[in-house]
């Protein structure tokens, strides 16, 4: 479990505006940018501002919900284009630590997730980060896919929640908490 200062996210953050505006005033087309963070955010007028202008500059943002079961509403979730990822489990339940509320956007795999250790096996963990990194790559394979519909943020956002991810699927989450839940689409 890592950590990191928020003066280092909103440097990174900054770092990959600073490319987006660096490649427009450039001439170069816009690439489809997209990031994943899969930390805990602040809720500070500096993240709210760099995650604003990323995606003011057409980057999408996916940001994992949190472990701590509670409700993850009143910070940069808040943002439009801003795509916040609770876990599931593999019975399609909401997982006990997800965080959860309103302005939560989809559910996504995140609980006994099987990854690589560090000596070389492999094991399983759980939380809110392998959820987010998951929609992250489907957000991905969207923007390449299909460059011509030219997703913005909150477009994306909204093709995501309202069209790729099952209504009503997640059994157990909060009352005022979506139940959508996405899978990678079989045509992707």
């Amino acid at each position: 479990t890592g950590q990191a200062e928020s003066s280092d996210l909103i440097a990174g953050l900054d770092w990959v505006t600073g490319k987006l505006v660096t490649g427009v005033f450039q001439g170069a087309s816009r690439r489809p940018a997209v990031v994943n963070i899969s930390m805990t955010v602040s809720s500070g007028i500096s993240a709210i501002k760099a995650l604003s202008q990323m995606t003011g500059l057409g980057a999408t943002v996916v940001v994992a919900a949190g472990n701590s079961h509670e409700n993850t509403c009143g910070s940069v979730n808040d943002i439009s284009g801003v795509i916040t990822v609770g876990a599931s489990t593999k019975f399609d339940g909401a997982a006990g630590f997800s965080n959860y509320g309103s302005c939560l956007d989809l559910y996504a795999p995140g609980d006994g997730i099987r990854i690589a250790t560090r000596n070389g096996g492999y094991g399983g963990d759980s939380g809110t980060s392998f959820s987010a990194p998951y929609v992250a790559g489907v957000s991905a394979l969207l923007k390449s896919k299909y460059s011509a519909m030219k997703f913005d943020p909150p477009g994306l956002e909204s093709y995501m929640k309202n069209v790729l991810a099952t209504s009503n699927m997640i059994q157990g989450a909060p009352s005022g908490t979506t139940r959508n839940l996405l899978h990678k689409p079989q045509y992707l």
